[in-house]
């Protein structure tokens, strides 16, 4: 990229990207970044940059040197900016209202605000988790409720249905046996007819056989008492004849 002043070339610089943060300038000033996208190494101005738990810029060290310190931030917890520590004389700060305030002691108040803040946020942040969890457990225990209602549901249904096709099955099989006795009954008054019907015949031909043997035995008889007449008139005669 080239910018120009009036008239006269005033910057020609060649930018190189990772992804979209600015990898070099130039090719010869290169940059870093932490995990977070923070830059941490600004080549072209020979600084680093360190941040605090808030992921805010809490000092401004020389590239070569890290002990030769910039700057050095101050923030609360919530992330207003309390002051900034630079190379001055007196070694202030300029506070919100630009009234300088002793470094040495500022620095001390805000590290007691920040622990007793960062203290409470933990806190905050614990009983947070521990809230999530119970909620996360009781989801869980109203959705086993929940299932254990919908299982015992399907085990009802389930049950009447089974029920409902045994009463099916019975009233079915109950009238298979009616119908079963009607049949036997049926079979059975056809045969009583039968046998009635067999024994009536039999009673008749036992009856005209009776008959045929009383004509018979009143013929037998009367064909006895005939031959004791011949006899006795044969007898007669031949008496007679003797004498």
């Amino acid at each position: 990229m080239k910018r120009y002043g009036a008239t006269t070339l005033v910057d020609d610089f060649e930018y190189s990207y990772n992804g979209n943060q600015l990898a070099s300038l130039n090719g010869a000033h290169s940059f870093a970044y932490d995990s977070n996208g923070n830059m941490t190494l600004d080549g072209q101005k020979a600084l680093r940059f360190g941040y605090n738990y808030l992921n805010l810029l809490s000092r401004v060290t020389d590239a070569a040197d890290t002990a030769e310190v910039k700057a050095s931030y101050k923030w609360l917890a919530d992330g207003v900016k309390a002051g900034v520590v630079g190379q001055v004389g007196n070694n202030n700060i300029q506070t919100g209202d630009n009234s300088p305030v002793n470094a040495h002691n500022l620095e001390s108040l805000v590290d007691i605000i920040n622990s007793k803040d960062y203290a409470i946020a933990q806190l905050r942040k614990k009983i947070e988790q521990q809230h999530e969890n119970f909620v996360e457990r009781l989801n869980v225990k109203e959705k086993y409720y929940v299932d254990l209602l919908a299982e015992k549901e399907r085990i009802i249904t389930e049950k009447d249905k089974r029920i409902e096709h045994l009463a099916e099955v019975f009233d079915k099989r109950m009238l298979q046996k009616d119908d079963l006795f009607e049949k036997v009954n049926d079979e059975h008054r056809e045969a009583l007819s039968i046998v009635k019907n067999s024994i009536a015949t039999l009673a008749s031909d036992l009856a005209e056989k009776d008959n045929i043997k009383a004509g018979l035995l009143k013929q037998l008889e009367a064909g006895n008492t005939k031959i004791h007449e011949l006899y006795d008139k044969l007898l007669e005669t031949v008496k007679n004849q003797v004498k």
